[in-house]
């Protein structure tokens, strides 16, 4: 986010430990029927990544 004028970033250290993990699990409040703004902006942040395939050309 650096790259559009943000401060600092600090998704690049937690995505190298997801995109290593075999199994992702989100959990948080739900407020009012929604989730919090912090896994909004995660699963956004993922979403971005989408495209990427690990060597067995599996959805990374």
């Amino acid at each position: 986010m650096t790259e559009y004028g943000w401060d600092t970033d600090e998704w690049p250290a937690p995505l190298t430990r997801v995109l290593e993990a075999d199994i992702l699990v989100i959990a948080g409040p739900i407020w009012l029927g929604d989730n919090s703004s912090v896994n909004r902006r995660v699963a956004e942040r993922l979403y971005g990544y989408s495209g990427l395939f690990n060597e067995q050309g599996q959805y990374a």
